[in-house]
């Protein structure tokens, strides 16, 4: 069996319409090829990933946030229950699974003994939540002459509605 330029027999079964030597490829060549379509498909791949990623955490943190709304839902119910009722609760954005909750109280409620069972039932429902969220509650006094505009500036961008 010989291999011959043109349109000449290359086998008994083939015959090839070009010279075999546009197919024929150095080493160097096929690894150049190789590496630029491993570089052309990672970026590819990075792209997508991280646009996967970004996804992924905003639905996570749509989830938290709502995990968040549930539990402060809670614990303002149970310290109604308790007689002591909250002002107002800011949330703050960490990260997509860090959130931090301060629920503010006026200075009389803040002193009662029964502020610590609050803590009390937050730490139960803290228990309970997913891994994916790490949920900081932070009860604080205000008094008469209270800013909040010094809360905003701490962080918390967003204020509970009633």
């Amino acid at each position: 069996m010989s291999i011959k330029e043109g349109t000449e027999s290359v086998s008994l079964n083939w015959e090839t319409s070009t010279t075999i030597q546009e197919f024929l490829f150095t080493t160097d060549q096929v690894l150049d090829a190789y590496i630029q379509g491993a570089l052309i498909g990672k970026a590819q791949g990075k792209k997508e990933a991280l646009e996967e990623t970004q996804r992924l955490q905003y639905e996570k943190l749509l989830d938290n946030v709502n995990s968040a709304t549930a539990i402060v839902d809670g614990v303002l119910e149970f310290s109604e229950k308790l007689n002591i009722v909250p002002s107002a609760e800011y949330l703050k954005l960490i990260s997509w699974n860090k959130l931090n909750i301060l629920i503010t109280v006026s200075e009389s409620d803040f002193l009662k003994p029964e502020l610590l069972r609050i803590y009390d039932f937050i730490q139960g429902l803290k228990n309970r939540i997913s891994d994916l969220l790490k949920l900081e509650i932070i009860i604080a006094p205000i008094s008469d002459d209270f800013d909040e505009d010094s809360i905003f500036s701490e962080g918390y961008q967003f204020k509970g509605i009633e």
